[in-house]
């Protein structure tokens, strides 16, 4: 790949197809993590409840945990809504931090046995999937994995358009 003059009118505004889809997408994940918090700090005695039955941590953790939990995820959305699309590696710090928490949150789901994690819910985004999906029998995982699947797509959309070439080129693919 050759890299060229981008056009001027991509010049003038400083801004690519891929930094105007970037913005929107970086808004909605950081609100996500913002609503997952705030549902969580909202009812805070539910979330300690969760994750008491969950009993995938020792009891003496429980109340710190639901306190850290949502306070890591405000910090994870004010990561991805200041670092995003900076230049060079910063640009794409906030999301991967998004991204590690994922996969910390999808590793407790699977950690919860079964009939526990229907009897209880996952406690994502302070109860809400429970509200969603409630009543449906063997919904409680599916429904965690497939939030946090979907979530993970849109951190990684959010970091492949918030990348951004250097000012004033574009690629292009050889010619044949």
């Amino acid at each position: 790949m050759t890299r060229t003059r981008a056009p001027a009118r991509q010049l003038a505004t400083g801004r690519t197809r891929r930094s105007r889809i970037a913005e929107p997408l970086m808004f909605l994940v950081a609100a996500m993590w913002l609503y997952a918090a705030v549902m969580k700090l909202a009812s805070i005695a539910a979330s300690q409840t969760t994750l008491a039955q969950h009993a995938v941590f020792p009891a003496s953790l429980v109340v710190g945990l639901s306190w850290i939990v949502p306070i890591i995820e405000c910090i994870c959305a004010v990561a991805i809504v200041t670092l995003t699309g900076k230049p060079g590696l910063r640009g794409i710090l906030g999301c991967s931090f998004g991204l590690l928490l994922l996969c910390g949150f999808a590793v407790y789901i699977v950690s919860v046995p079964a009939p526990v994690l229907e009897a209880s819910g996952c406690g994502c985004m302070g109860g809400t999937v429970e509200r969603w999906v409630g009543g449906i029998t063997g919904s409680a995982r599916a429904a965690s994995i497939a939030i946090v699947a979907t979530f993970a797509s849109l951190h990684v959309a959010t970091i492949w358009a918030a990348i951004r070439r250097p000012h004033g080129t574009v690629e292009q693919s050889p010619a044949h």
